[in-house]
């Protein structure tokens, strides 16, 4: 796994932490932030790259700062 692949997937994982605290269901951030659940899906597994439009739009659905789903080390 490469430095870009791993930078991704810890992006996901955060999104996956985050949703899941909020209490939302793959589904229902995917509405929230006008995606398929199937993207979704694929950025909490770090396959899809994330937007940074919808980088911002998932940190406010799920109510946290967008640099929380940032790894510190890029």
């Amino acid at each position: 796994m490469t430095g870009r692949d791993e930078f991704y997937a810890e992006v996901g994982r955060r999104v996956r932490m985050a949703r899941e605290a909020a209490g939302l269901t793959q589904d229902a951030l995917a509405d929230h932030v006008e995606l398929s659940r199937t993207s979704v899906t694929n950025i909490e597994k770090g396959r899809q790259k994330i937007a940074l439009h919808t980088l911002c739009r998932v940190a406010s659905v799920v109510g946290v700062a967008p640099a929380s789903l940032l790894p510190a080390k890029a």
